[in-house]
């Protein structure tokens, strides 16, 4: 918990630093969007403890006055769930599927109750971990070039958050390919596995996973998902130890 608490503080500061001196020198006019650990108690306290890895937090309106300073895991999903306004659709609808069908026994998307109807569905959101490769506002679409060049400059972040989150399972939105080098992973090590690719190594299972904010169905983006993470659940272990920050 102290490292998890640390980390948020430390990644809040660092980030503030950053913006000011690059909105001084008239690089932009945003502030960071952070992001991390929803319910650090409810995190720990969970099985498997699962880190979703996105792109970067879209804002609308932000060309002319710039945008930022709130929190993707401290303000926006515990509003969403609090006011009980995720929908059924979109990323967090899909976000939260897959995170109460792995907490309550791997029922298909079909058998699941919609987000809108059951507000354990939605609430199952504050158990998890979520880290954007973009630590701005962003826009709709987030092309390669971009988040490659957002990923060499937050790297050390990046990693650091890995490292004291400790996920079990992490699972990336069109994200992985950044990360493979400095996980000590390869293209080769994933296999299929519907829509999804899955690595099981070191104790934790990766999947490659579309942004679930893609265009589809949510039935076999949720199901693919859970189908992996049922398939993995004979090989869980406790979490390493957060690492100081």
């Amino acid at each position: 918990m102290d490292a998890l608490l640390a980390l948020e503080k430390g990644v809040c500061a660092e980030l503030d630093q950053q913006a000011a001196a690059e909105r001084a020198q008239g690089f932009h006019k945003n502030w960071p969007i952070t992001d991390g650990v929803v319910d650090e108690g409810l995190y720990l306290a969970g099985s498997p403890r699962m880190l979703w890895i996105l792109k970067e937090a879209w804002e609308e309106g932000i060309e002319e006055t710039g945008g930022g300073d709130w929190s993707v895991t401290k303000t926006l999903i515990p509003k969403i769930v609090k006011e009980r306004s995720i929908g059924d659709k979109g990323l967090y609808a899909r976000m939260a599927w897959v995170t109460y069908a792995v907490r309550n026994g791997y029922p298909t998307w079909q058998q699941l109750p919609w987000v809108s109807l059951d507000p354990k569905v939605g609430e199952s959101l504050l158990q998890i971990a979520y880290i954007n490769i973009s630590k701005y506002p962003g826009q709709k679409v987030s092309y390669p070039p971009f988040l490659k060049q957002c990923y060499k400059r937050n790297q050390d972040m990046l990693l650091r958050q890995i490292t004291t989150i400790a996920p079990d399972i992490i699972i990336g939105g069109g994200t992985l390919w950044l990360f493979l080098e400095d996980l000590g992973l390869q293209r080769a090590d994933f296999t299929p596995a519907g829509s999804v690719q899955v690595c099981h190594k070191g104790g934790r299972l990766y999947i490659d996973a579309y942004h679930p904010s893609q265009r589809g169905g949510s039935d076999w983006y949720v199901d693919d998902i859970v189908a992996a993470i049922k398939q993995f659940r004979q090989h869980w272990a406790v979490a390493p130890p957060a690492q100081n920050v």
